[in-house]
Protein backbone atom coordinates (compact mmCIF):
# COMPACT_ATOMS: atom_id res chain seq x y z
CA UNK A 1 0.00 0.00 0.00
CA UNK A 2 1.33 3.55 -0.62
CA UNK A 3 2.33 6.11 2.25
CA UNK A 4 -1.09 8.09 1.24
CA UNK A 5 -3.57 5.47 1.10
CA UNK A 6 -2.03 4.09 4.63
CA UNK A 7 -2.82 7.61 5.71
CA UNK A 8 -5.97 7.88 4.66
CA UNK A 9 -6.92 4.98 6.68
CA UNK A 10 -5.35 6.16 9.59
CA UNK A 11 -7.71 9.38 9.46
CA UNK A 12 -10.85 7.80 8.44
CA UNK A 13 -9.63 5.87 12.05
CA UNK A 14 -8.96 8.61 14.18
CA UNK A 15 -12.49 10.42 12.77
CA UNK A 16 -14.37 7.70 13.67
CA UNK A 17 -12.61 7.32 17.12
CA UNK A 18 -12.84 11.04 17.65
CA UNK A 19 -16.24 10.74 18.76
CA UNK A 20 -15.26 8.43 22.06
CA UNK A 21 -12.41 11.65 22.88
CA UNK A 22 -15.24 13.74 25.18
CA UNK A 23 -16.67 10.40 26.76
CA UNK A 24 -13.08 9.34 27.66
CA UNK A 25 -12.54 12.82 29.22
CA UNK A 26 -15.63 12.72 30.97
CA UNK A 27 -15.04 9.38 32.67
CA UNK A 28 -11.82 10.64 33.57
CA UNK A 29 -12.88 13.68 35.14
CA UNK A 30 -15.67 11.62 37.02
CA UNK A 31 -12.75 9.49 38.77
CA UNK A 32 -12.17 10.85 41.98
CA UNK A 33 -8.17 10.52 41.43
CA UNK A 34 -6.40 11.94 38.26
CA UNK A 35 -2.78 12.26 37.63
CA UNK A 36 -2.05 15.09 35.09
CA UNK A 37 1.29 16.38 33.31
CA UNK A 38 1.89 18.51 30.80
CA UNK A 39 4.67 18.20 28.01
CA UNK A 40 5.72 20.85 25.20
CA UNK A 41 5.63 19.42 21.61
CA UNK A 42 6.83 21.10 18.11
CA UNK A 43 3.16 21.58 16.42
CA UNK A 44 2.92 22.35 12.94
CA UNK A 45 0.26 24.51 11.36
CA UNK A 46 -0.96 25.74 8.26
CA UNK A 47 -0.78 29.03 8.68
CA UNK A 48 2.93 29.11 8.86
CA UNK A 49 3.80 26.19 6.69
CA UNK A 50 7.56 25.15 7.94
CA UNK A 51 7.45 27.10 11.08
CA UNK A 52 6.47 24.72 13.88
CA UNK A 53 4.88 26.36 17.06
CA UNK A 54 5.35 25.28 20.83
CA UNK A 55 2.20 23.57 21.86
CA UNK A 56 1.25 21.31 24.60
CA UNK A 57 -0.03 18.01 25.32
CA UNK A 58 -1.98 17.59 29.23
CA UNK A 59 -1.94 13.76 29.84
CA UNK A 60 -4.86 13.19 32.37
CA UNK A 61 -4.75 9.16 33.67
CA UNK A 62 -7.34 8.09 36.12
CA UNK A 63 -5.18 5.06 37.11
CA UNK A 64 -7.98 3.19 39.17
CA UNK A 65 -9.74 3.16 35.94
CA UNK A 66 -7.23 2.01 33.74
CA UNK A 67 -8.01 5.16 31.38
CA UNK A 68 -5.73 7.93 29.92
CA UNK A 69 -6.22 10.87 27.92
CA UNK A 70 -3.69 13.18 25.58
CA UNK A 71 -5.40 15.91 25.23
CA UNK A 72 -3.83 18.74 22.98
CA UNK A 73 -3.79 22.35 24.66
CA UNK A 74 -2.01 25.41 22.89
CA UNK A 75 0.39 26.34 25.74
CA UNK A 76 1.70 25.90 28.68
CA UNK A 77 -0.03 28.58 30.33
CA UNK A 78 -1.97 28.72 33.28
CA UNK A 79 -5.31 29.55 31.68
CA UNK A 80 -5.22 26.42 29.46
CA UNK A 81 -4.00 23.84 32.37
CA UNK A 82 -6.96 25.01 34.30
CA UNK A 83 -9.39 25.22 31.79
CA UNK A 84 -8.61 21.51 30.79
CA UNK A 85 -9.13 20.54 34.42
CA UNK A 86 -12.37 22.25 34.43
CA UNK A 87 -15.31 20.24 36.91
CA UNK A 88 -12.65 17.68 38.13
CA UNK A 89 -13.29 16.91 41.81
CA UNK A 90 -11.08 14.76 43.22
CA UNK A 91 -7.14 14.26 44.25
CA UNK A 92 -5.33 15.40 41.72
CA UNK A 93 -1.66 14.22 41.17
CA UNK A 94 0.92 16.65 39.57
CA UNK A 95 4.20 17.26 39.46
CA UNK A 96 5.89 21.00 41.02
CA UNK A 97 4.58 23.21 37.81
CA UNK A 98 2.79 26.18 40.14
CA UNK A 99 -0.03 26.66 37.43
CA UNK A 100 -1.76 23.53 39.24
CA UNK A 101 -1.87 25.65 43.00
CA UNK A 102 -5.04 27.23 41.70
CA UNK A 103 -6.55 24.16 41.25
CA UNK A 104 -5.72 22.57 44.21
CA UNK A 105 -7.55 26.03 45.94
CA UNK A 106 -10.98 25.04 44.85
CA UNK A 107 -12.94 22.79 48.04
CA UNK A 108 -13.75 19.80 45.98
CA UNK A 109 -9.85 19.67 45.28
CA UNK A 110 -7.02 18.32 47.03
CA UNK A 111 -3.46 18.55 45.50
CA UNK A 112 -0.97 15.76 45.95
CA UNK A 113 2.34 15.52 44.73
CA UNK A 114 4.25 13.36 42.59
CA UNK A 115 6.86 11.58 44.78
CA UNK A 116 9.21 11.16 42.02
CA UNK A 117 9.64 15.05 41.86
CA UNK A 118 9.97 14.93 45.87
CA UNK A 119 12.73 12.25 45.72
CA UNK A 120 15.14 14.44 43.83
CA UNK A 121 15.20 17.22 46.07
CA UNK A 122 16.34 14.87 48.64
CA UNK A 123 18.87 13.39 46.61
CA UNK A 124 20.62 16.83 45.80
CA UNK A 125 20.25 17.73 49.43
CA UNK A 126 22.98 13.77 50.56
CA UNK A 127 26.08 16.40 50.20
CA UNK A 128 24.31 18.81 52.50
CA UNK A 129 23.30 16.14 54.91
CA UNK A 130 23.75 12.30 54.17
CA UNK A 131 22.51 11.05 56.87
CA UNK A 132 18.79 12.87 57.06
CA UNK A 133 18.59 12.98 53.25
CA UNK A 134 19.47 8.88 53.55
CA UNK A 135 17.22 8.35 55.66
CA UNK A 136 14.41 9.73 53.60
CA UNK A 137 15.25 7.91 50.73
CA UNK A 138 15.49 4.87 52.21
CA UNK A 139 11.96 5.46 53.58
CA UNK A 140 10.50 6.32 49.82
CA UNK A 141 12.46 3.37 48.23
CA UNK A 142 10.67 0.62 50.86
CA UNK A 143 7.37 2.20 49.52
CA UNK A 144 8.24 1.36 46.02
Amino acid sequence: MSPSTLLNYLALGAKKLGILIPVLREEIHRSNYMQADETSMRVLTRDKPGSPLKGCFLVKAAPNERLVLFEYIKTKEKVNILDSLKGFKGYLQVDGNVSYEDKGKETAVTLIHCLVHSRRKFTEALEYDKKKSGYVLEEIKSCT
